[in-house]
């Protein structure tokens, strides 16, 4: 007869602690060599196609997540 209070107890227990997880995206980061510009990047935007586009010190990077193109 205790072993359904216990299991009831771990089976809160389990399904609180689960609920308490935070969702952590994935972050990468790039070095100048990886982008071929300069190192100061001043401002991110998302475009309409999912681009990411920097402001960078020397132009305008855009990168389509596997590449990216560097306008002066």
């Amino acid at each position: 007869m205790k072993v359904i209070p216990l299991f009831i107890l771990g089976l809160i227990t389990v399904v609180f602690v689960n609920g308490q997880t935070t969702y952590r995206p994935r972050t990468e980061n790039y070095s100048r060599q990886d982008y071929h510009a300069a190192s100061q990047n001043w401002s991110l935007a998302e475009g309409k196609e999912g681009f990411i586009y920097a402001a960078n010190h020397l132009g305008l990077l855009e990168y389509d997540g596997v590449s990216w193109k560097f306008y002066p």
